[in-house]
């Protein structure tokens, strides 16, 4: 059976949506509890940066690339630091490094993700041939494409909620009771609603790759580990 899979992180830890004959949703800790979920997948997608810079001035292409198809949220696409900024010991180290080496500083909200950024590196790098399932992806972008407009209000809201809902349900009828149920089991502080609906259109924009999707950059390019820098996009409606 085919499962495409969307993976978003949360307070707790990681959330997992998985599509097949059905929606499951999975909660996990660590994101190595998922690998092989993930390997066995047909393609997975997760919100975290995939590959990361270790010199050169400015950002990674791909997340320059993949703001051009955001208007309204574009800066939900943040800067990725540089490798090197990622593993120093504290933000004042990091902040400096990052400054050296890509020529910007960063932000305290980018420095308090390199726990996850490093747990996705490090579950790459731990075994490579998991690139072969799994590709970085955007939530906001996916919901945008596959609606075939933006998303009008900010996603932590009820109006936001309801509209991201809607899009999910014009995909797989019947999600909202699948969320209503793990939202009963977890508490918001470990996985917020909003993560939950993230990893759903993922694993949506994951199973849209049959009939056609693309990359962004086309070639792209990889870093020190061998890691492709590279975002997925899936195609405009369904």
């Amino acid at each position: 059976m085919k499962e495409y899979i969307g993976i978003d992180d949360c307070r707790g830890g990681w959330v997992a949506a998985v599509l097949g004959d059905r929606l499951e949703l999975i909660f996990s800790e660590t994101l190595e509890e998922m690998r092989d979920l993930v390997a066995s997948s047909t393609l997975t997608l997760i919100d975290m940066p995939m590959g990361l810079k270790s010199e050169g001035d400015g950002e990674r292409v791909c997340d320059v690339e993949a703001r051009k198809f955001l208007k309204r949220r574009k800066m939900s696409i943040f800067p990725v630091p540089c490798r090197q900024a990622v593993y120093s010991e504290n933000y004042r180290e990091a902040n400096k490094v990052n400054r050296e080496i890509l020529g910007k500083g960063l932000s305290k909200q980018s420095y308090n993700l390199f726990p996850k950024i490093r747990e996705v590196d490090n579950f790459i790098t731990k075994d490579s041939e998991i690139l072969e399932n799994i590709i970085e992806g955007h939530p906001e972008i996916s919901f945008a494409r596959l609606r075939g407009e933006e998303m009008k209000h900010n996603k932590r809201s009820i109006e936001g909620f309801q509209e991201r809902m809607e899009v999910i349900e014009k995909f797989f009828p019947g999600a909202d009771s699948t969320v209503e149920i793990f939202m009963e089991k977890y508490k918001r502080s470990v996985v917020a609603r909003d993560d939950i609906l993230d990893a759903i259109i993922l694993a949506i924009a994951a199973s849209s790759h049959r009939e056609g999707y693309l990359t962004v950059p086309e070639i792209p390019s990889v870093d020190s580990h061998g890691i492709p820098m590279r975002i997925f996009i899936p195609r405009i409606g369904r």
